[in-house]
Formats: structure tokens, sequence, C-alpha cells
């Protein structure tokens, strides 16, 4: 299990690496499809609580929302998206034979959760108030986002499987530990203070977005667990070998890029 886990890992940053370095249409159109997948996901895993999200009206805004962060940038998440999001609940509410509200909720929530995190990962590769900065372009944001993500998984796991005793939030997800929990924080905020160190940015920035990234993504991995404690599965999916699905995959750096895109947002630019 370890070792299919560790070969499927290995062949996804080798992808990662050339995507993001290519930037632009490269790395669009395979996020876009990475979200997608993850849509799909979601609407099939809500069905087994006769939850029925629309998958057209969730796909349509999911497109326009890669769409517009490649091309228009942030003001297309602060400006153009709420205006959307009105129009949405009306044409969701109109698709639906028997419109109920609790579907129609969860195809804005899934908009907003999966939209929302896999477009900022193209807003923090292209970001224009980025290119002037003093330290960090936006392929080192993404890599941080990346790097952020995968510390904490990795280390909360070993963390707990060495050291956990005690449950963080048993009716949840009961192999989850304090001691995961604190492992996997301190492995990302070391990890990452040695990265962006390397890229020469400011320690007190750097450590600022470390514990940022250190606590919000093992809250994406909750909130995913939430999800499938509720309606009663194990796994989003099972494209991805050793891992799951997409949603298992990229669930905490879905939380991530929208906190960390902010962040530089409101501490180094504008839109």
């Amino acid at each position: 299990m370890l070792r299919t886990r560790v070969i499927t890992a290995l062949i996804g940053v080798a992808a990662f690496l050339l995507l993001i370095y290519l930037g632009g249409i490269w790395l669009a159109l395979p996020v876009w499809g990475l979200a997608f997948l993850a849509l799909l996901e979601y609407k099939h895993i809500l069905q087994q609580r006769q939850i029925y999200a629309s998958a057209i009206v969730m796909t349509i805004v999911m497109t326009l929302m890669v769409i517009g962060a490649e091309t228009v940038g942030g003001i297309f998440l602060l400006i153009l998206l709420p205006a959307i999001l009105p129009c949405l609940f009306l044409v969701a509410f109109c698709l639906r034979r028997a419109p109920d509200f609790l579907s129609l909720f969860f195809t804005i929530g899934g908009v907003l959760y999966i939209g929302v995190g896999f477009s900022t990962l193209l807003l923090l590769r292209s970001a224009s108030f980025l290119h002037g900065a003093a330290f960090g372009s936006g392929t080192f944001w993404v890599w941080f986002a990346l790097l952020g993500t995968w510390m904490s998984d990795t280390g909360a796991y070993f963390a707990g499987k060495r050291f956990g005793t005690k449950a963080v939030v048993p009716k949840i997800s009961p192999h989850k530990t304090l001691e995961g929990f604190i492992g996997g924080a301190l492995f990302t905020i070391v990890g990452l203070l040695i990265y962006a160190y390397a890229g020469q940015v400011p320690l007190s920035l750097a450590l600022g977005l470390a514990m940022a990234v250190a606590m919000v993504a093992p809250a994406g991995d909750l909130f995913e667990s939430l999800l499938k404690r509720y309606v009663n599965v194990k796994d989003s999916g099972h494209i991805l070998p050793g891992h799951g699905g997409i949603l298992d995959r990229f669930d905490s750096l879905l939380f991530v890029t929208p906190v960390l895109y902010s962040l530089l947002l409101f501490l180094i630019g504008d839109l």
C-alpha cells in the first residue's frame, strides 16, 4: 500500500514540475481536468444521501472560474464571482424538476469548495502582484502551497502512526490524532521555512505563511473527512492508486491555495 502510494505521488510530482514550469494553458487545462473529476466525485458521493447537486451548473461555473483566473486574475473572484452566484442559484433551481434546497446548497457549496480551490492555484501561478516582488515568483508560491500540503499529510501520517494515541475528532475521523496533527504541523513549518530561506523570503513572512498552511491544511483534510462521514463513504474515488480519489489527494490544497493567495494579496500585493 505504501509503495503504491509513493509511486503515485512521485509520478504526480514529476507531472506537476513540468506543468507548473510551463504555466499558462499547459497548467490551466490539467487543473480544469482535476477540478472536473473532483466535481464528479463530489456529485457521486452526495448521491449516497439522495442529494443531487447539479453537475451541469457546477461544471459551467467552475469552467468560468478557471478561465477567469487564467485571463482576468484575482478581480474575477472578488467582483465577478459574487455577481454570478445568485444567477447560479436561480439556474440550479430551474434545472431541477422538483427543486430541493439541500441539493441547491450543495451545488453552490461544490462550486465554492472545488472551483475556488483549484482556480486560486492558477491565480498563484500567474499573479501579477508577484511579478515585481523582491522575493518569490508565482511558481515559487505554487510550490510553497503544494509542498506545505504534502508535508502536512506526510508528517501527520508518520507521526500519527508512530506516536498517535489521542484522537482529535473521533466522530469525524477516528484515525487522526493529536500527535499526528502536531507532527504534521512541525514538519510543515520547518520544511517551508527551509524552502522559504532558499527563496530569500523574509523570516517573519515565511513563518507566518508556514504557520497558516500548517493550520489550514489539516482543516481541509478534516472537512473532506466530515463530508465522507456525512455520506458514509470511505474514499471519494479510486482513480489514484494508493490515494483514493481526487478529493482525497487534494482536500488540503483546496483550503490552502485560497488562504495563501489571500494572505499574499493582503501582505505584498494588489490585484
